[in-house]
């Protein structure tokens, strides 16, 4: 019974989205005055309005099958390439690296961050220091992407859409080399939830903590993984990170919990939240 109502309400979904022209809107507008002793009085009549039509899927319509949506079983196949979506981007494949337990460099007392747990350790004063430096180089640059499979000019980081994948010990320093290759716009990258107490003029918003990286300009940014998850950079800048300029950033800590798997970056096609589950052993795309 209910896989026969899902087909019938599926039916009908695609019969909607199969349509050609959208059903006309009405507008009520009311009229007032009563002729005899002029008391107000409302007559509600309608107006039909007509749509402007629109071309379905943009541009790159001619890319797909229509329906847009399939029901399960169909013989279901890409019609645009991780390159034409995402640029040189894995994330989202099944073939996207598996995050490690934690990155190479000493283990003091067994761990890269010594015997540092969150119920011992300040973050705010006092964040383990590994003496360990990961090293990043970034080129911002514009392209054509299509993460929800119409094309744009879209922002990159490497040529990718989410940008490279950020990963550190607790207590390592990060140091990201950006250059902007746009023409026309500055840009800044801001470290999403680090603390930065240490290092404040690395916090990457512009007019607050840096003015914006000019055009054919580079800028390094040195500053600690004081804090220890799974999150995200992105660009400070106008609307940046809205058109791509945005990538997961992994810190590598302590576990509260003993699962097996520390799963990559699951990438929803318009933004990125990285997450950590042991659920799940692959990433995937939402």
């Amino acid at each position: 019974m209910a896989g026969r109502l899902f087909s019938k309400c599926a039916a009908i979904l695609l019969a909607g989205i199969a349509s050609a022209a959208p059903a006309p809107q009405q507008q009520t507008n009311t009229a007032s005055v009563n002729t005899t002793d002029n008391t107000p009085v409302t007559t509600a009549f309608t107006t039909q309005i007509t749509p402007t039509p629109s071309s379905l899927g943009g541009p790159a319509a001619t890319n797909f099958f229509s329906p847009a949506m399939l029901l399960k079983g169909s013989n279901l196949k890409p019609h645009l390439s991780q390159q034409q979506t995402n640029g040189k981007s894995q994330l989202g494949l099944l073939q996207a690296p598996r995050l490690p337990k934690w990155l190479n460099g000493p283990l003091p007392h067994g761990t890269p961050w010594g015997r540092a747990t969150p119920g011992n350790t300040n973050p705010y004063t006092n964040p383990p220091n590994t003496g360990m430096t990961r090293s990043y180089t970034f080129h911002i640059s514009e392209q054509t992407i299509a993460p929800d499979g119409v094309q744009k000019q879209g922002l990159v980081i490497n040529g990718a859409f989410p940008g490279p994948t950020i990963e550190a010990n607790w207590g390592d320093w990060i140091d990201v080399t950006v250059y902007n290759d746009l023409s026309t716009e500055g840009t800044t990258l801001h470290w999403h939830g680090l603390l930065q107490s240490a290092t404040p003029w690395f916090d990457g918003v512009p007019a607050v903590q840096q003015c914006p990286i000019a055009p054919g300009s580079l800028f390094n940014y040195r500053f600690r993984a004081d804090l220890y998850g799974s999150t995200w950079y992105h660009a400070h800048y106008s609307a940046q990170y809205a058109g791509g300029l945005a990538g997961p950033m992994i810190i590598y800590g302590p576990h509260n919990s003993d699962y097996d798997v520390t799963l990559a970056q699951l990438c929803s096609p318009i933004g990125t939240t990285p997450i950590t589950s042991p659920s799940l052993s692959r990433p995937w795309r939402l």
